[in-house]
């Protein structure tokens, strides 16, 4: 089994808009291997002073074939999908270092750098790894879910261990699809087709991840789509409106958060249609959140080396 040593630890606490919980500390840690920089995540999450839950965050690959232009991780060159023993490496020295199951519950999030529909098999593999852990959940990602990968995902035993699987979005709209995610241009995602596989499915672990940009789907009719293409499903998917975080690329492409009020905005109307949603995003730019390196900041805000 391969090993992985820490060089930087990186701590901080924020304060969030989130599902059930407002406060989080958080470890980010940096592993070197080679040329490659990793990044893992140890996230304690509390409503106010109650501790509700710990999250790991693992990569599945170094640098994306999506390249995302909202994405830190786009600017990384190549692709290097990590192997279910690295995975697991990663994990192991997060576990050992804090042993969350003691604290109550946890969560692995498969939300770091990468997207499981380019390391499916390596990342199932190393859940069936994981299954020998109890009481740990799983959350996967993909902007690139279509029903293949859905039964290949919703097969995995135990089922038991999925606690969400997450469809990014951004819009319906295939020019602008094209342009922020540039992997559509050979392979279109298809909404309907997820849309169906989630109406015959008896699970309700879907989330719908609406990446909320100015000028690019923050309009009136952008949200009132959404809600009518989620209509026949609303019982079984949670939205989850994230805010923009400034990244190298958001920079480079120009991209920022939309106005104030048009978060709360889909969520009013989102919840007049049945559709249960709730706001994402952090109080402070710490370059600890959803879609952000810590490679990227220059100086964070405490730095404790191992």
């Amino acid at each position: 089994m391969k090993y992985f040593s820490p060089e930087k630890c990186i701590v901080c606490e924020n304060q969030y808009s989130g599902h059930g919980w407002n406060r989080e500390c958080t470890k980010k840690y940096l592993f070197r291997d080679g040329d490659i920089a990793l990044e893992a995540g140890y996230f304690e999450h509390y409503l106010d002073s109650v501790f509700v839950k710990t999250v790991i965050e693992l990569p599945t690959s170094y640098g994306c074939p999506s390249k995302c232009k909202f994405c830190a991780s786009s600017n990384i060159p190549g692709f290097y999908p990590l192997q279910p023993e690295e995975m697991m490496a990663l994990f192991q020295s997060l576990y050992n270092a804090h042993q969350p199951r003691k604290k109550g519950p946890l969560l692995v999030s498969m939300t770091g750098i990468g997207d499981l529909f380019f390391n499916t098999r390596n990342v199932l593999d190393f859940l069936q790894l994981l299954s020998a852990y109890e009481g740990i959940q799983v959350t996967l990602s993909s902007c690139l879910w279509n029903r293949a990968l859905l039964e290949q995902v919703t097969q995995l035993e135990p089922q038991s261990m999925i606690r969400k699987l997450q469809v990014t979005f951004v819009s319906d709209k295939p020019d602008i699809l094209k342009d922020m995610i540039p992997v559509y241009a050979d392979r279109p995602p298809n909404l309907r087709e997820v849309i169906r596989f989630i109406k015959t499915s008896d699970k309700t672990y879907y989330r719908i991840n609406y990446v909320l940009m100015k000028g690019i789907n923050d309009a009136s009719d952008d949200f009132q789509r959404l809600c009518d293409a989620l209509a026949e499903v609303k019982d079984k998917v949670i939205v989850r409106i994230s805010k923009l975080n400034e990244t190298g690329a958001t920079q480079r492409n120009h991209l920022s958060r939309a106005d104030d009020g048009k978060a709360e905005e889909l969520q009013k109307l989102l919840s007049s249609s049945g559709i249960n949603s709730y706001v994402f995003c952090s109080k402070k730019n710490d370059h600890m959140n959803c879609g952000q390196l810590v490679t990227e900041c220059p100086s964070p805000a405490s730095n404790s080396s191992r």
